[in-house]
């Protein structure tokens, strides 16, 4: 109660709350970054294991197919579509985060202040 009345004698009260949205985009951009990465490291030690040999290389890929933990290989054409589409959708939301972004700092300081732009990108020209 007491809470309530030093918020309504400091104005708090009239005032409107701060837009969380750009700190959960931001968020949102941060987790499918480091998903993309950490996707990229392990695709990269993946591949890279066909150096180490064919048999190295064959048993990575029966291991992620399930074959030493069922007896058969359970990964079939759906279930490689769908890691494949997931992965696709956490590019996208992701380059579509980092676009927005920037235009967001464009709008902000003003397409005219980059001087790296080309000349039909400018404000006045």
């Amino acid at each position: 109660m007491a809470n309530e009345t030093l918020i309504l004698h400091a104005g708090l009260a009239d005032k409107s709350r701060k837009n969380r949205w750009p700190a959960r985009l931001g968020l949102l951009q941060s987790s499918t970054g480091l998903f993309l990465v950490l996707f990229m490291w392990l695709h990269i030690g993946f591949v890279a294991s066909i150096l180490l040999g064919k048999s190295a290389m064959w048993t990575i890929t029966k291991l992620f197919e399930g074959y030493f933990f069922f007896g058969k290989s359970v990964i079939r054409g759906w279930c490689l579509v769908s890691l494949v589409s997931w992965r696709w959708c956490l590019l996208r939301t992701h380059s579509w985060q980092c676009a927005s972004s920037c235009v967001e700092r464009w709008r902000r300081k003003g397409l005219a202040a980059n001087p790296h732009l080309p000349a039909g990108m400018m404000k006045n020209g």
